[in-house]
């Protein structure tokens, strides 16, 4: 069985290429190769993956826990924004933003990008159903616009705003830039100037693979460079926006994935990151690679305009791969390919990314733990969090008016039992002293005094 599957990949030809679009058809044409093994593959992986499809969702299904929270007025500072405050979300990236093989139960439907339920825009039914940022956005402002839905490539009409492309790098995120704000400005839906916009940025897992053919294209410097290009457009052309952008993961933990599939996947994809000598030198560059992000970011370049910034969200900084009982690593995770995530994964990421969007900056978190909730604003400080606004000293440029500080704008000001009891004994304390007033000047007027 092993032979046949290497003779397999032998005849496909393992990519070799520079260029990662020819890398990513490579990878197709890979797993359309394997299709007729397809399920003798995964018998023989050897934990299997669990069920995809309702019986993951199921175990994600709750409500959500945090209440409403939208200023009574449009924000006009990116630092004094509240999560129903947000009218648009938008993402770019790669496979994994356009959920490659999310729902997938074989190796062909990792092929199938599963939109709707992608960790950081997929906006198929709700929060108390799919985990995604968006849902959680839809949760706080029902009409927020832009999220990705169903199946189907960046260019269908269900993608939206959800501009990511299978096999991207971080040179095409420039180019990403460009047609996110074009559909943002052509959208009859949205209003480009006054809307306030939610953008997710994850790249560089392929960066990293590419690095193993190509080691001067793939350098630290040049994705740097690569990624602050994108920024730049976004900082000199969009206005009210919050940009996210999510390190990458190490993707040497990728060994952690035992079977014959990760086995296969892994050789043919990423084979430096799992295979070989220079594994150590992929884990460093993985850090590299965050490491001058967040310089970058942090440097003070996006944060000159009052309704724009660009915030590092670094909860897979040092996330670790989730294990199952043996130690190995937890294939339910992962799609059947052993690299994309699962629907699983995608939800475990929008817990993560929500949590890290309302933590300062400075003590946001670096790992990705598998357990954890999602996360409410607090009511003593209600905004998404910035480089500015982190800042100890920090106050708002722009007071808002009391009524409705945590509510949505829409609903009632609810007073609690004790503040009824106060109001009411303050307004019967008003209407004696009137009384006593009124009767005073009645006695009075009735009984002059008179002097003698």
């Amino acid at each position: 069985m092993r032979i046949h599957l290497y003779c397999v990949l032998f005849l496909l030809g393992f990519p070799s290429t520079s260029c990662y679009n020819s890398r990513w058809q490579r990878f197709k044409e890979i797993i359309a190769g394997l299709q007729e093994y397809d399920e003798q593959l995964q018998n023989l992986n050897k934990a299997g993956h669990d069920p995809q499809g309702e019986e993951i969702k199921n175990e994600f299904m709750s409500d959500f826990p945090c209440p409403p929270s939208k200023s009574t007025e449009k924000p006009k500072s990116v630092n004094q924004l509240r999560p129903g405050d947000i009218d648009v979300i938008a993402a770019l990236g790669d496979s994994l933003t356009a959920a490659n093989g999310a729902e997938a139960r074989t190796l062909i439907g990792v092929l199938t990008e599963f939109r709707g339920v992608s960790w950081s825009i997929g906006g198929d039914d709700d929060i108390t159903e799919i985990r995604s940022l968006a849902n959680v956005f839809k949760y706080y402002n029902p009409s927020v616009y832009g999220y990705s839905t169903g199946t189907g490539n960046e260019n269908r009409a269900n993608s939206k705003f959800n501009v990511a492309v299978p096999g991207a790098i971080s040179e095409d995120m420039a180019v990403q830039a460009v047609e996110l704000i074009e559909r943002l400005k052509d959208d009859p839906n949205t209003d480009f100037y006054n809307d306030w916009k939610i953008i997710t940025l994850f790249i560089g897992s392929n960066d990293l693979c590419g690095w193993c053919d190509n080691q001067e294209r793939f350098t630290g410097d040049r994705f740097e460079a690569n990624i602050k290009e994108a920024l730049d457009i976004f900082h000199s052309t969009v206005p009210r926006a919050l940009v996210n952008v999510v390190n990458i993961m190490d993707l040497t933990q990728l060994s952690l994935l035992k079977g014959v599939v990760c086995s296969v996947v892994h050789l043919a994809i990423c084979s430096c990151a799992v295979y070989g000598e220079r594994i150590h030198q992929v884990s460093d560059l993985s850090q590299q690679y965050n490491q001058l992000v967040e310089k970058l970011i942090l440097s003070g370049r996006y944060d000159t305009k009052e309704d724009f910034t660009v915030v590092l969200q670094p909860f897979l900084s040092h996330a670790k791969i989730p294990l199952d009982k043996e130690g190995n690593g937890d294939l339910t995770y992962f799609a059947p390919d052993c690299f994309h995530f699962s629907l699983k994964s995608h939800a475990t990421s929008s817990i993560a990314l929500w949590n890290n969007m309302i933590q300062p900056v400075g003590s946001k978190t670096d790992v990705l733990n598998v357990d954890d909730k999602y996360n409410c604003p607090s009511q003593i400080f209600p905004y998404l969090y910035t480089n500015l606004n982190s800042e100890p000293d920090w106050q708002p440029r722009y007071p808002e008016p009391l009524a409705g500080n945590f509510a949505d704008s829409n609903s009632k000001s609810k007073m609690s039992p004790v503040h009824v009891i106060v109001v009411t004994m303050l307004s019967l304390i008003g209407v004696i002293l009137i009384l006593l007033v009124v009767f005073m000047r009645v006695k009075v007027h009735r009984f002059p005094y008179h002097t003698i």
